[in-house]
């Protein structure tokens, strides 16, 4: 291609495809910002409690608060990706859209997904000074 010619615009059809695809594609994402939290609290905090309860439990309680810290600092920046992308795919519904002279419905809303963002770092965190809390020799009766 040289620089006389101007790109190529694609037809309606494979707009109309790529606007279907990037529907789904958008709403599996913002699906993941509030389920992925959800699965994170459920995935840890079930198996924290019972590791609380059982008699002796203290080093493994203390090891499962610092993994399930690890788990949450891998999920928090998980979601970070997943804003990201879900935010592209809102940004490219809307460039379809108006290439379609379709009106521009697809609208990207910033504050919806903060309180999973707080879930998931308020409870890492928390996992994370509970476990230090225990290693800590003061802690001991």
């Amino acid at each position: 291609m040289n620089g006389d010619e101007s790109p190529k615009r694609p037809d309606q059809a494979v707009l109309r495809t790529q606007l279907t695809e990037l529907n789904v594609r958008s709403r599996w994402y913002v699906a993941q910002l509030w389920q992925v939290p959800l699965a994170f609290v459920a995935a840890t905090a079930i198996p924290l409690a019972q590791l609380a309860t059982k008699e002796n439990g203290g080093v493994t309680l203390t090891l499962g608060l610092i993994g399930a810290s690890m788990v949450g600092f891998s999920v928090f920046f998980h979601l970070l990706g997943v804003r990201a992308d879900a935010k592209r795919a809102v940004e490219d519904l809307k460039e379809i859209e108006k290439e379609l002279g379709l009106t521009v419905t697809a609208e990207w809303t910033r504050c919806d997904y903060i309180p999973f963002f707080l879930l998931v770092g308020g409870l890492t965190l928390a996992y994370l000074l509970a476990g230090l809390w225990l290693l800590c020799p003061l802690a001991k009766p």
